[in-house]
């Protein structure tokens, strides 16, 4: 897991964001934050075909001893509108 280097600003926000179970969102966190991502494309197990989104994987260390863990499926593709 490496640290969040590019954090984004304080009020950031996504539409499911973490923020309505009363959480920081895991991309604003500098301090004691780790974080990694598991894709389809990279899993070799037979599972591997199954996924879809890749996952992305925080951990936060908020008292020394004590780590949250953030999971987020979430797609490298861009979004684009459905047709009308």
């Amino acid at each position: 897991m490496s640290g969040n280097r590019h954090p984004e600003p304080p009020g950031y926000s996504r539409d499911d964001a973490f923020t309505h179970l009363g959480l920081p969102e895991p991309e604003t966190l500098v301090e004691s934050m780790r974080s990694t991502s598991v894709c389809p494309r990279e899993t070799k197990t037979p599972e591997g075909g199954s996924l879809r989104l890749c996952t992305k994987v925080y951990a936060h260390e908020f008292p020394p001893g004590v780590t949250r863990l953030y999971l987020r499926a979430d797609s490298d593709a861009p979004l684009t509108e459905p047709p009308p």
